[in-house]
C-alpha cells in the first residue's frame, strides 16, 4: 500500500467537512481539525484520524501560504506519533518515514549560519540586548570570563568583541562553551566543529587587538550541565574578572519537573547564583510547551509556531534553498514537542513569567536595559519587515524593564539580565586568586622534614584551636620551624586566612578512602593526616550564616575523562589551570567581620635580633628623603657595604621615583574617600583654601580594603599591617 492510498482513503470523508481548500484553508479550521485528528490519536480511534488525516492531507500543501506549509508539518508530526503510538495505527507507519529527522538538516557554515542569523531578529534582538547588558555590567574590569549557553553557535561573540576593542586597554576576554552530543543538540546546525570555531573567533579577536581565549567542557543539557558547574567551580579565581553567563534559547533544553523530580532547571540557576556572576542574561521564546495535557501542549503549539512560518514570507523567496533550511529546522521542533515523549522530547519551552520565578527563586534581581539597548533594538527593527515590534514588560515583583520581541503585536522572545541580590562587591574584588596553601606545607616540610612537620601542624592546629595563647605559639614555633623558616610560616598563616575571607564554603571533601587520596594528589598534597579541615574543627563556628558543603554530582571527572577539550588562546600560554573549588565572597564583611587581631603570623622583629629600617626619617621629617640621604642612609643601615655592594645616585633616584608613585596611588583614593565623606560646605572651605579635606586613617584603611590591589601582590599581609597600626592608634587614643 503506497503514501497516496494511506493518506486517501475510499471511505467517505469526514462528516462536515468538504475538500475544498476554499471552504476550509483558514487558520481556525486548520487549528480545530488538527486538534480533532489529535484527540482522535490519543483515544486509539483509527477509522476517524484516518478520515481527518485525509481532509488534512487536502488542505495541507507544503508548499501553500504560511497557515497551508504550518498544517503540513502538523500533520507529519501527528503521523509519526501515532506510527508509534499504537498497532492501531501501523498503516501510517510508511508515511511517518516522512517526518523531518536530524539527519536531514543542512549544516551551516560559520558564514552561511551568520547571514541565516541575519534576516529575522528573532536573534539578533537578544544578541543586542544582551550584548548592552553585558557591556554595561564588565565595565572596568580587566579580565571578562563569558560562558556561552547560545543556540547560534556563538554568532552573538564577534560583535561584542568589535564593541570590546573600543575600550581602552580592551580586556582579556575568556569564552567557554559547551559541547554536547551532536545527534542531540538542536538546530540550527554547524558544520564545523568548536576547535575550529574558536580558533575563528581567537584570529577575529586578534585583528580587533583583544587577548581571547577559547574552551570547550563537554557538558550535557540533560543531567542540568553538571559538569559544566563542576569546572566552573574548580576554575581558579582571578582579581578583577567579571563572570558572564549568557543564556540564549537553551536553557529549555534542561528537563523540567514534568520530565524529572528533581527540579534541575532551578538547580541550575541556584548552582550559577553560588558562582557569583557579575550578570546572568536570559533570552528565550515566549511559550509554554511543558503540559502534559498532549492536546493543550500541541493547542499552545500551534497558537506560537504560526509566527515563524508566518514571517518566512517576508523575508525568503518561496523555493529558495534558505527558506527550505529555514523550515526545516521549523519543522523539527514541532515533530519534537508532538511526535516525541519522555527524555526525547526536548523542546519544552516555558513562558518568561515562569522563567522569572525561577530566578528569583534562585535569589537573583532584574536588571533594567540601558536607552541605548533600546535605540539600537528599534534600528534594527527598522531594517526588517513591517510587523516586528518591541514591548516593555515591567514584571511588578521587582519594578524592572524587560524587552519583548514581537510580531503583530504577539509575544516571540523575551530579553532579561540579571544580577545576584543584595550587597554587590567592588569592581575590584570579584574573582581574587587564593593561595595554593598546598605548596607552601610542601615547603615546608621539605625544609624541617616530616616528623618536624607532623609536630608543626598539631601546634597549628591546637593554636586555631585557641587550646594555647599567641605568645607560647610564636616560642614553640620558632623552635619547631626554626628562624630562617619563619617566613614561611608566616606565609602559611596569611593563606589560610586570604582563602577562608575568599570562600563561601569549605573545600570539596569526597567520601571513601580512594576519593580522599584523589584529592590528596589533585592538591599536590603530603599526607599527613591533618588537613585544613581537621585544623579547623575546633573554631568557634562563625556568627555568619552556616557553610554547606559543596555536593558534586558523577561525572566524567571521577570517572578520569577530562572535561575540557582544548584551550585555544591568542596569548600562546598555558591557561586555565584547576585549583580547589571555593566562591568569591564579599571581601569587605569578611575581613571586618574576622575576629583575629592582627598581626597574625610570628613578628619577625622579635626573631630576626637587628633588622635595619630607614622608616624613622621618613616618619619623623614627613617626606622622603633626598637622593644622596638615601644612598647614604641604604648604605649605613641595609647591609651592602658588609656584602661588598655599593649604592649608586642612580640607584637611589630610581628608588624614590617609585616610591613617590606608589604612595601617590595610596593617597590619592584616600583623600577621596575623605572628601565624599565631607560636607559640601567643607569641601567648598577646603577648595578656596587649596586645602585638603579632613582625613583619618579610618578613612585610608577603608579605601584600602575597597581596593586592596593596589597594596601590590602581598595585600593581605599590607591590610593586616593597616588593621595592626589602626588599633594601635586606637588604644593609645582611649588610654
Amino acid at each position: 500500500m503506497n503514501t497516496t492510498q494511506i493518506l486517501n482513503p475510499t471511505r467517505p470523508i469526514w462528516p462536515g467537512f468538504s475538500s475544498s481548500k476554499s471552504l476550509c484553508g483558514d487558520a481556525n479550521c486548520m487549528e480545530q481539525l488538527l486538534l480533532h485528528c489529535a484527540k482522535a490519536i490519543e483515544s486509539n480511534d483509527a477509522t476517524l484520524a484516518q478520515q481527518i488525516i485525509w481532509v488534512l492531507n487536502n488542505l495541507a500543501s507544503p508548499d501553500g501560504d504560511s497557515t497551508q506549509r504550518l498544517a503540513s508539518s502538523f500533520l507529519r508530526a501527528l503521523i509519526s506519533r501515532a506510527a508509534s503510538k499504537s498497532p492501531a495505527f501501523a498503516f501510517l507507519s510508511l508515511a511517518a518515514t516522512a517526518s523531518v529527522s536530524q539527519k536531514m538538516l543542512h549544516r551551516f557554515s560559520v558564514i552561511e549560519l551568520a547571514e541565516f542569523v541575519d534576516l529575522t531578529p528573532w536573534h539578533r534582538f537578544g544578541f543586542i540586548a544582551a550584548n548592552a547588558a553585558i557591556l554595561d555590567a564588565v565595565e572596568g574590569y580587566s579580565s571578562v570570563h563569558i560562558v556561552d549557553l547560545s543556540l547560534t553557535h556563538c554568532m552573538q561573540i564577534p560583535t561584542l568583541i568589535d564593541s570590546m576593542a573600543n575600550k581602552q586597554p580592551p580586556p582579556l576576554l575568556k569564552l567557554t562553551v559547551i559541547a554536547s552530543d551532536a545527534e542531540s543538540h538542536p538546530p540550527p546546525l554547524l558544520g564545523i566543529s568548536y576547535e575550529e570555531l574558536g580558533s575563528k573567533l581567537v584570529n577575529f579577536a586578534t585583528t580587533r587587538n583583544i587577548a581571547m581565549e577559547f574552551r570547550i567542557i563537554s557538558s550535557s543539557y540533560s543531567d542540568g550541565l553538571s559538569s559544566l558547574i563542576e569546572q566552573l567551580r574548580i576554575d581558579p579565581f582571578v582579581f578583577n574578572e567579571a563572570l558572564v553567563v549568557n543564556c540564549h534559547m537553551m536553557l529549555h533544553y534542561i528537563p523540567d519537573e514534568t520530565l524529572t523530580s528533581n527540579p534541575l532547571r532551578s538547580v541550575f540557576l541556584k548552582e550559577l547564583r553560588d558562582l557569583n556572576p557579575t550578570i546572568l542574561t536570559l533570552i528565550d521564546e515566549d511559550s509554554d510547551f511543558t503540559s502534559t495535557n498532549f492536546i493543550s501542549r500541541l493547542r499552545s503549539l500551534y497558537n506560537y509556531m504560526w509566527i515563524p512560518y508566518d514571517t518566512a514570507d517576508m523575508f525568503l523567496t518561496r523555493g529558495s534553498e534558505q527558506r527550505q533550511w529555514y523550515e526545516a529546522d521549523i519543522s523539527w521542533k514541532i515533530d519534537n514537542v508532538v511526535a516525541k515523549e519522555g527524555a526525547e522530547r526536548v523542546e519544552r519551552l516555558e513562558p518568561k513569567s515562569r522563567w522569572f520565578e525561577r530566578m528569583r527563586e534562585a535569589k537573583f534581581a532584574g536588571v533594567g536595559f540601558g536607552e541605548n539597548a533600546r535605540t539600537e533594538i528599534k534600528t534594527m527593527l527598522e531594517e526588517h519587515a513591517t510587523g516586528w515590534g518591541m514591548k516593555k514588560d515591567v514584571d511588578d515583583d521587582d519594578d524592572v524593564e524587560r524587552f519583548v520581541l514581537t510580531w503583530k503585536g504577539h509575544s516571540v522572545v523575551f530579553a532579561s539580565a540579571w544580577e545576584i541580590r543584595g550587597t554587590q562587591m567592588p569592581t575590584s574584588q570579584h574573582h581574587v586568586v587564593r593561595t595554593d596553601i598546598a605548596v607552601l606545607k610542601s615547603q615546608i616540610e621539605k625544609r624541617i622534614g616530616r616528623a618536624k612537620t607532623e609536630s608543626y601542624l598539631n601546634l597549628l592546629s591546637k593554636f586555631l584551636s585557641l587550646k594555647i595563647s599567641k605568645s607560647d605559639f610564636d616560642k614553640l614555633i620558632i623552635a619547631t620551624v626554626k628562624r630562617e623558616n619563619i617566613s614561611l610560616h608566616n606565609a602559611l598563616l596569611r593563606g589560610i586566612l586570604k582563602n577562608v575571607c575568599l570562600s563561601k564554603t569549605p573545600p570539596l571533601i569526597k567520601n571513601g578512602v580512594e576519593s580522599e587520596k584523589k584529592k590528596k594528589q589533585l592538591n599536590g598534597a603530603f599526607e599527613t593526616g591533618l588537613g585544613f579541615k581537621s585544623l579547623c574543627k575546633d573554631l568557634p563556628k562563625s556568627p555568619r550564616k552556616g557553610r554547606t558543603q559543596r555536593r558534586f554530582k558523577d561525572s566524567n571527572v571521577s570517572k578520569g575523562k577530562s572535561l575540557i577539550t582544548e584551550v585555544v588562546s591568542s596569548s600562546g600560554r598555558q591557561q586555565w589551570s584547576m585549583e580547589d573549588s571555593e566562591e568569591v565572597d564579599q571581601l569587605i564583611r569578611c575581613w571586618r567581620s574576622q575576629p583575629i587581631e592582627a598581626p597574625f603570623g610570628v613578628n619577625l622583629r622579635d626573631v630576626i635580633k637587628k633588622q635595619h629600617r630607614i622608616g624613622t626619617f621618613c616618619y619623623s621629617s614627613g617626606e622622603l628623603p633626598d637622593s644622596v640621604s638615601l644612598k647614604k642612609k641604604l648604605e649605613d643601615d641595609s647591609g651592602f657595604m658588609e656584602q661588598g655592594l655599593e649604592v649608586s645616585v642612580g640607584f637611589a633616584n630610581t628608588l624614590n621615583a617609585g616610591l613617590d608613585v606608589f604612595l601617590k596611588r595610596l593617597i590619592k583614593p584616600f583623600l577621596e574617600l575623605a572628601a565624599s565623606r565631607s560636607s559640601s560646605r567643607q569641601r567648598e572651605v577646603c577648595s578656596s583654601s587649596n586645602a585638603s579635606p579632613a582625613s583619618s586613617l579610618v578613612d585610608f584603611q577603608v579605601a584600602m580594603e575597597l581596593n586592596p590591589s593596589i597594596l601590590g601582590e602581598d595585600w593581605s599581609a599590607k591590610l593586616e599591617k593597616i588593621a595592626c597600626r589602626f588599633r594601635q592608634a586606637t588604644n593609645s587614643l582611649t588610654r
